[in-house]
């Protein structure tokens, strides 16, 4: 089983783009995700109330792919 990850950034800039290869950091003594780089400042988190890692970034990429996503965005 996958240790959950208790927290996910929620910054707007950080829900776009590749961004930097590290996407899991600390945050309050827990594994926090952000889909765009968890070395980059500007954070927001959210509590997840502890999902595992692969649901996080199945998400991140579907929120980076789905065209539907993207024209809501626009």
């Amino acid at each position: 089983m996958e240790t959950p990850v208790a927290y996910e950034c929620t910054a707007p800039a950080h829900q776009v783009g590749e961004g930097g290869p590290d996407k899991l950091t600390i945050h309050d003594g827990q594994w926090a995700f952000c889909p765009f780089d968890a070395k980059a400042g500007g954070h927001e988190w959210r509590p997840t109330g502890g999902v595992p890692l692969a649901m996080l970034r199945h998400t991140a990429t579907a929120r980076r792919t789905d065209p539907v996503e993207k024209r809501a965005d626009q």
